[in-house]
């Protein structure tokens, strides 16, 4: 039956748009998933959602990373070798458009840092990689 849908998720409160935006397959046979969560705050302000989910789509853990006050968005991840999370995206700044932000979580998404960068325009981090030497290097956007 090759093509079926074996389950269908959906994640938010409906209030707002939510959007998924990058997921792998873990290990441990699980999925790792990013998302951008609007429908958690009532003025819609983004904020990270990294949550993990079974083979059945039933969410295991689920962590949002952010300030309630300003938008928060990371749009991609990657896993290193002791299971923790490098996400890279981009936080909002009072008086300018955006930093570019990198957050590093536990293997259950726990905050263990957070780092943003920015000079006077915006900046985005794009993309991140983790090299065979286990170090993680981010590309992104400034002006």
């Amino acid at each position: 039956m090759l093509g079926d849908t074996l389950w269908t998720r959906t994640f938010g409160n409906g209030t707002s748009t939510d959007t998924g935006l990058d997921v792998k397959l873990m290990d441990d046979g699980t999925y790792q998933v990013l998302a951008i969560l609007r429908s958690h705050n009532l003025d819609a302000k983004a904020d990270i959602y990294l949550f993990n989910m079974n083979d059945m789509g039933e969410i295991l853990w689920e962590s949002i990373i952010g300030d309630s006050e300003v938008h928060d968005t990371a749009t991609k991840f990657e896993v290193l070798d002791d299971g923790s999370f490098i996400l890279v995206g981009a936080k909002e700044v009072p008086g300018a458009q955006s930093d570019a932000l990198i957050v590093k979580t536990d293997s259950m998404g726990n905050l263990i840092w957070a780092k943003s960068y920015g000079w006077e325009n915006s900046e985005n981090a794009q993309d991140v990689k983790v090299t065979f030497y286990g170090r993680a290097n981010g590309a992104g956007r400034y002006g």
